[in-house]
């Protein structure tokens, strides 16, 4: 797959450092009964497993991407960062509160690059 210049490409992503905060062991109470869930980072890996009423268990790994690691990647291809955000809100940015985050990057041949994480182009 390629991005035309001027094409655009949107991320909606798991905010590393909100799972930074909220590692650990919880309970979900779901219709067929409780569900217990267990997170954790190890480096830039987000694990979760996962044990429900009947014993079936499942397991997730996530690679979670910091938004200077998203910027050095998308440039590493040619993408420019157009702006980073939480709860699909331009005008939100993206915060330890919010387990989400979204980046939308550009395809330019003009060379120009916006200065920081939480910057958009008018």
């Amino acid at each position: 797959m390629s991005v035309r210049e001027g094409g655009r490409v949107i991320l909606d992503l798991w905010n590393q450092e909100f799972f930074a905060a909220h590692q650990g062991e919880r309970e979900l109470e779901t219709a067929n009964g409780m569900v217990r869930e267990r997170k954790r980072l190890n480096g830039d890996r987000l694990f979760v497993q996962l044990d429900y009423p009947d014993g079936a268990q499942e397991e997730f790994e996530w690679q979670l991407f910091p938004p200077a690691k998203m910027i050095s990647l998308a440039q590493s291809v040619s993408l420019a960062l157009l702006l980073s955000c939480t709860d699909f809100d331009t005008t939100s940015p993206p915060s330890p509160a919010k387990p989400r985050i979204q980046f939308v990057l550009e395809r330019s041949g003009k060379g120009w690059m916006m200065k920081g994480p939480l910057s958009r182009r008018d």
